[in-house]
């Protein structure tokens, strides 16, 4: 599911069928998070925002990466655990979302969109969360995601 919807957020479907790819923004914008201990941080990454939903995605080469996707197409404020929210590690299927299973009710973070630039086409904010790892069968603490920033990212409007 997770590169389903990181592949979704990559391309934009125009009225008339076609896709069209966003360029590459490698060197246009900045995406980083703290955890276990170092920053984890990328210039890939790429975001759309239509009128219900924002999505942004981060992504290393070795197939990590970060997608956020809140309901809601504006500046604000956005609960993690109602929204998608999730980091994938190189290597697996498997991920940590903001998600706690447990207690589905638990406040595991935010993501706060601070600017949405209509004129240079980028987006803006910050984020952090509490990951919680999705393979049951293999269990792993909980994972705190601090300092979260994206800046400048690149984004495609799609209606």
């Amino acid at each position: 599911m997770f590169l389903a919807i990181l592949i979704a957020s990559c391309t934009y479907e125009p009225v008339d069928g076609t896709v069209e790819l966003l360029p590459n923004s490698e060197g246009s914008g900045v995406f980083k998070v703290d955890f276990s201990g170092s920053t984890w941080t990328t210039n890939e990454a790429q975001a759309t925002v239509s009128g219900s939903f924002i999505g942004i995605s981060a992504i290393k080469s070795n197939g990590e990466g970060f997608i956020l996707m809140v309901e809601g197409a504006a500046v604000g404020t956005y609960a993690a655990n109602i929204n998608v929210v999730a980091y994938k590690p190189a290597d697996t299927e498997y991920g940590y979302w903001a998600i706690n299973d447990d207690n589905p009710t638990e406040n595991t973070g935010s993501v706060i969109i601070t600017s949405i630039n209509a004129t240079t086409k980028t987006i803006s904010g910050t984020f952090q969360f509490k990951g919680y790892w999705t393979d049951s069968d293999n269990p792993k603490p909980a994972i705190q995601f601090t300092k979260g920033v994206f800046t400048d990212i690149p984004y495609i409007t799609q209606y």
